[in-house]
Formats: structure tokens, sequence, C-alpha cells
């Protein structure tokens, strides 16, 4: 039973005989409801998005009174003290006639985490959903932490800001090694102002329109061009085939001297490919109203571009029937990438 598709909140059934469970996953395997031949022996979970408020006290009598409790688990005989006094009254309007012998059973519940998601308070899938939000369409942490306000889900802007600088990264960086880049690469390079300072941009996608790298320098002479040469040769892993740039003369002897048997291209609109990649980024850099520091714009930048394009199907080359199985791929991936899907084991 699915309780919300978009954040993949799944209730998960189990029964035993007269024994009826349900467990959360995504709340860390939170008991959602416990039942007893059709009768509720632990409160039932709200509804809301946190543990606090699943299965955490049982309904009996004399629940939170002890009189002669004795239970036996994994061989071993426990007793528990009596803490109370006679008293005839029982609570929560719950009552059983006669003794109800339970058998506890365990199940160990998986999450293939790798403890990236450790100590912190919201399960992966509403952290994962965040980031995705935020890297994929133009939207700022407060426009974000309303939409989830809408979910039902009670997050600060400040919690969406964390987890997108910390998961942000983690995720991009898993999926650039996942890319296959094509053999062509082009390269261009525009400017931005950082507090009021002229900064530079560079950038190289493949001949698929897929986001290469990018590099904010202050300059663009031959220097900063060596640079970012550099930078592209370790994530192609391979050599390319045709490097296209505009008329820029810092390209030249980089080019010459670690692509030399690399046909240079410089022919004019043969690098539009390029230039237009920069559009999705001014329509970020003008909704957060300009970058404030060259590490924010870098850190922000090469994440953008890889969760961007692992999105980007290419919508307006295929049939509406080939978009959504690449777009259900991708979200398989995306899954696996944030390591959301639960390993369950009786």
């Amino acid at each position: 039973m699915t309780i919300n598709p978009a954040l993949n909140l799944n209730i998960l059934f189990i029964k035993q005989g007269s024994i009826e469970v349900g467990l959360l996953p995504e709340l860390g395997g939170s008991i959602a409801f416990a039942k007893y031949n059709n009768i509720d022996f632990m409160r039932p979970w709200t509804g809301e998005l946190t543990p606090r408020r699943t299965c955490c006290y049982p309904l009996v009598p004399f629940s939170n009174r002890i009189a002669n409790g004795k239970f036996n688990f994994d061989n071993q005989s426990y007793q528990l003290k009596k803490n109370f006094g006679d008293h005839p009254h029982t609570i929560h309007g719950v009552a059983w006639e006669g003794t109800v012998k339970l058998t506890i059973f365990c199940i160990i519940i998986q999450m293939n985490t790798n403890k990236i998601y450790q100590r912190h308070r919201y399960p992966a899938s509403i952290i994962s959903h965040c980031v995705w939000l935020y890297y994929r369409f133009t939207l700022s942490y407060r426009d974000i932490e309303l939409i989830m306000m809408k979910k039902g889900i009670s997050v600060t802007y400040e919690s969406i800001r964390y987890w997108c600088i910390k998961f942000g990264k983690l995720y991009a960086k898993r999926i650039k090694k996942t890319k296959c880049y094509g053999d062509h690469v082009y390269m261009d390079e525009v400017f931005c102002k950082i507090n009021g300072k002229r900064v530079y941009l560079w950038r190289a996608v493949d001949q698929d329109g897929q986001t290469i790298d990018v590099l904010v320098q202050e300059k663009r002479d031959s220097k900063a061009a060596k640079r970012f040469i550099k930078k592209i040769r370790k994530s192609i892993k391979q050599p390319a085939l045709k490097v296209v740039t505009d008329k820029l003369k810092s390209y030249i002897k980089p080019i010459k001297t670690l692509l030399s048997s690399t046909p240079h291209l410089t022919q004019q609109y043969a690098n539009n490919r390029a230039e237009n990649s920069h559009q999705a980024t001014r329509l970020r850099e003008k909704k957060m109203r300009k970058f404030k520091s060259l590490k924010q714009a870098q850190l922000f930048l090469s994440c953008f571009g890889n969760i961007y394009d692992h999105f980007n199907c290419a919508r307006h080359l295929c049939s509406a029937k080939t978009f959504r199985i690449l777009a259900e791929r991708r979200f398989k991936e995306w899954g696996a990438i944030t390591q959301i899907t639960p390993k369950i084991q009786k």
C-alpha cells in the first residue's frame, strides 16, 4: 500500500496467524499498526512523517501498570517488576477477556543507505526529493519549503539548503561516474558578476548536450584555458575526435599542447551547442539573485549540471511513449543513486 507515491512511502504488510503488522520502511522500519484478531493492541500510526507518531505503546488493560509481566524472547525469560498497587480501572478503553498468548517474531529491515543518512531526522526519500526539486527545477529553498508543506511535511528552508549542499555534491559525483560522454567536445565561456567583480564560467558539453565539466575562474587567458582543458581530459577519459570553440585566442596554445592530435574547429555558429547550454544557468543565476562567491558558484554549478542533465531526456526529440520510458528509467537510476530502495530480509 503506497501512502505517497511522490515520496515513495509504503506500508509493508506482514501476517502470521491472527497477528497482522504493518511496517514503514521509509521511517526506519517503524510499526504502523499491530492487530490481533483485527483488534489493535498498539496505537496505530497517525499518518505524520515522524517515528514518534507511530506505534509506541500497547493498547492493553493496565498497559502502564505492570502487575505480573513475564515474557520470553530469544530463549530467555524476562520478568517485569510490579510498579503499582491494586487498581480496578483499565486505560485506553480496550479490554480483552482471558489470557492472550502472543508470539513475537522479528523482521530485519536493511536499508541500503551506506550510513550517508545516519543522524538525519527525515527519511532518505524526503531528502532526495527536496534535492531533486532544487536542482531539476528553477525553485528557491523557500519554494520547496512551501511545496513540502502542501504535502504535509514540515521542513525549514535551512534544512533544505543543508541537504542540497551535502547530498547534491554526493549525488552529482555518483551520476558523473555512470555517465558516458561523446567524443565531440564543445567549449565556451561566459562572464558573470560576483560581488560586482567579473568572473568567467567555462563550460564543456558533448554532441548530445551533456555537461562534461564546468569551472569558474577569474580570468580567461591561456593559463585559465589550460587548467580547464586538463579538467576536461580527466572527465571524458577518452581521446576526443573533435574540439569546437569560439575564436578566443586563449584556446590555441593549450589545445595544441594538450590535444595536439585533435582537430580544432572555430567556424562561426559551430559552437552554438555550448553557447545554448548556458541558458539554464542564466535562469538559475537570476532566481538566486546572482552568485555570492566563486566557491558557491563552482559548488552549485558542478552539482546542477549533472543532476539537471540526468533528467533531461530531450523531450522535443522523442515521442510521448519514448519519453515516458526514458523518464521511468532515469527515476529508477535516481533511486539507485540516492539509495532509497530498501532491502527486506526475514
